[in-house]
């Protein structure tokens, strides 16, 4: 938790939990909070996704994988519209918060996202996050959302 630690001295067991759950809703397939709900609690607790999004990247396999494509289902009408894909950011800077979830699934996340059979139309949707403005709404495969 950025900056909390100092007044905090309960922040380093609240981390840890925070960790061990995020790991156990990636890896374990009967997980009974879906990980995205998991990551935005750790996200918003934390105040950054950075750290949640890098522990995403290690753990690779079935259940991580299938939970990337679950939560890239959940979150990519919001993202699409430029919007954070969880209500609220209780103080965080929503901007600041948005731009790696976005910036994420277009670089490690694609290819997972392909090998663990994703939709095509989830994967070009997931592609369209990478155009801006009019290149992305004049895309042949452009959703047709209204945000």
């Amino acid at each position: 938790m950025r900056g909390t630690s100092e007044r905090l001295p309960d922040a380093g067991p609240v981390r840890e939990f925070l960790h061990a759950w995020w790991v156990h809703s990636l890896t374990d397939p009967d997980a009974v909070v879906p990980a995205h709900e998991v990551f935005v609690m750790c996200a918003e607790a934390s105040g950054t996704v950075g750290p949640w999004l890098t522990e995403w990247e290690k753990q690779t396999g079935h259940p991580s994988d299938r939970r990337l494509v679950e939560a890239a289902a959940e979150w990519e009408y919001e993202l699409l519209g430029d919007s954070l894909p969880w209500s609220g950011s209780y103080g965080h800077d929503e901007e600041e918060m948005r731009t790696e979830p976005v910036a994420w699934p277009l670089g490690h996340a694609a290819v997972r996202l392909r090998e663990s059979g994703a939709s095509e139309d989830l994967q070009h949707r997931i592609r369209l996050l990478g155009l801006t403005d009019e290149d992305r709404w004049v895309d042949p495969h452009w959703p047709g959302h209204r945000h």
